[in-house]
């Protein structure tokens, strides 16, 4: 206890310390701010970026103390290695100023500051990736405290922290948006099979609202049977689900938002199910699965650095669901929807060459406080192969809960690297197992799970490295029970396994670069 005291004493310290060298950076490349047009505008992005990673930091420094141990560390952690990062890039720039204004003239001055601004830039993004989702996990603590304070700060200044502040809200609220604002108010169209089209290997549909400039819905139905005694349960979850991602920005969370509900019913007016709507953003286009990405095999010649991103993106959108206190239970290709740009892109959003990623599939999600959770499966291998083994078969072994997540993210990590399908489909759309991957037919789910583990360890090195083949492996044994596995320490919020998700998973992600 007296050192967790010390921590949250120390914590303010190197946050002002952080504080202070990003501030001198900005004052540093302020000074050559009327050199050229180009390096005026890289310098205001670059004080955007710090204004927004600062925000970030003064927001968790001010809750810190209310925070468990782990959570804190981790902040401190982070919050130095930055500071000493701010501190080598304003050394480099001063470094930079004294060399070239003896040696060259003002132009090529100017080239090197501005080759120092765009990777400072990097830096900073890269720097929003990592503390971002410690942020978001505040949505799930219960402290009165933190949740005042997250009340009293200034969301209109920061994406980040209005994110967890509509979280909360959402959490508290359970009525979803009405039928009229999903449809856009277009009639008996919704409804025009004509004007919907299946995206390949999903079960998702897209929807062209016609007189909307080509605006896109994505149909999301869960299957939700009025005649079922867990019906009400469902619905439970399904309005406390829309409630928060009807807030997202799908751009940064890599989940589309959701305008609402429609409830399908028989002749006889009995619910059968329920269709969730989510908006396409406008600049994105020709939706496709990453199944259907990874057995057309049309993007081998991608460079590496786009599985990479895709990676990260997932990861970011795992830790979104479950500080959302939400599990997935549906983690595969299939289930996520790959969207091409119409026209120019913010390379931070988006990734090139193979489209901007968006999770679905949300037929089997919940809630993750409920205790109440059906202990059915189903038997279908091309399933099963992204589930635990305790989660596979029709009648489980184990409740689904967060960590079952992160072993299907670990299994699309593997096929990432590989840039391969497990899985494939004949002519008429069944699924087969593909032919690369014989090694993974007719065994038992822990068999296919050390299959996984043992392709992780010796194929993933030679594509994406080490530190990504230790991720995945991460992922896929984060329920054994190895020395310095801590996945199965969780408390009552789920605080202490999300936290060392962002850690052993998301936060090593974030640090790879190619």
């Amino acid at each position: 206890m007296a050192e967790a005291f010390g921590v949250a004493l120390a914590i303010p310290g190197i946050v002002e310390l952080c504080i202070k060298y990003g501030q001198s950076l900005v004052r540093k490349y302020q000074n050559y701010q009327n050199y050229e047009t180009e390096l005026g505008d890289l310098i205001v992005k670059f004080e955007a970026h710090w204004t927004n990673l600062r925000l970030q930091i003064e927001f968790f420094a001010r809750v810190q103390d209310r925070v468990e141990e782990r959570h804190r560390l981790h902040f401190e952690k982070l919050v130095s290695v930055l500071s000493n990062k701010l501190k080598q890039i304003g050394l480099k720039i001063e470094g930079i100023a004294v060399h070239v204004k003896r040696v060259f003239r003002r132009a090529k001055f100017a080239i090197m500051v501005q080759k120092s601004l765009q990777e400072a830039i990097s830096e900073l993004v890269e720097w929003q990736d990592l503390i971002q989702p410690l942020i978001f996990h505040l949505a799930k603590t219960e402290d009165p405290v933190v949740e005042q304070r997250i009340n009293d700060a200034p969301a209109e200044e920061n994406v980040a922290i209005s994110t967890v502040q509509n979280m909360r809200r959402a959490f508290s609220s359970a009525k979803p948006p009405t039928k009229e604002s999903v449809v856009y108010h277009a009639d008996n169209n919704f409804w025009n099979p004509e004007l919907r089209k299946a995206i390949r290997y999903s079960a998702v549909q897209i929807h062209r609202v016609p007189g909307h400039n080509g605006r896109q819905l994505l149909i999301d139905a869960i299957p939700c049977s009025g005649r079922d005694p867990t019906a009400r349960r469902t619905i439970k979850d399904i309005r406390e689900l829309v409630q928060v991602l009807r807030l997202v920005d799908p751009m940064t969370f890599g989940i589309p938002v959701c305008a609402g509900i429609v409830n399908v019913k028989d002749d006889k007016g009995t619910l059968t199910k329920i269709e969730m709507v989510f908006k396409v953003p406008e600049n994105l286009t020709n939706p496709r699965s990453l199944r259907d990405v990874l057995v057309s095999q049309d993007h081998q010649n991608d460079p590496i650095n786009v599985r990479m991103q895709l990676a990260k993106r997932l990861a970011r959108t795992v830790s979104f669901v479950h500080s959302s206190n939400f599990v997935h239970k549906n983690f595969r290709p299939e289930t996520i929807v790959i969207f091409e740009s119409r026209g120019q892109s913010n390379d931070k959003i988006f990734i090139n060459e193979v489209g901007f990623p968006f999770l679905v599939g949300f037929q089997k999600f919940r809630s993750a406080a409920t205790t109440h959770t059906t202990m059915m499966g189903d038997s279908a291998w091309e399933k099963n192969l992204y589930r635990h083994p305790e989660r596979q078969g029709e009648f489980p072994d184990e409740v689904y809960r967060m960590q079952h997540d992160i072993y299907s993210l670990g299994v699309c990590l593997l096929e990432i690297a590989l840039w391969k399908s497990f899985v494939s489909y004949d002519d008429y759309g069944t699924p087969r197992r593909s032919g690369d991957f014989q090694c993974l037919d007719r065994r038992s789910g822990r068999e296919v799970k050390e299959e996984l583990v043992n392709m992780a360890r010796e194929l993933v090195p030679k594509t994406l490295g080490n530190r990504y083949a230790e991720v995945t492996i991460a992922c896929l044994k984060c329920l054994d029970d190895d020395d310095g596995n801590d996945f199965d320490l969780m408390d009552e919020e789920g605080i202490s396994v999300g936290v060392g998700y962002i850690e052993r998973i998301l936060g090593k992600l974030e640090e790879i670069t190619v």
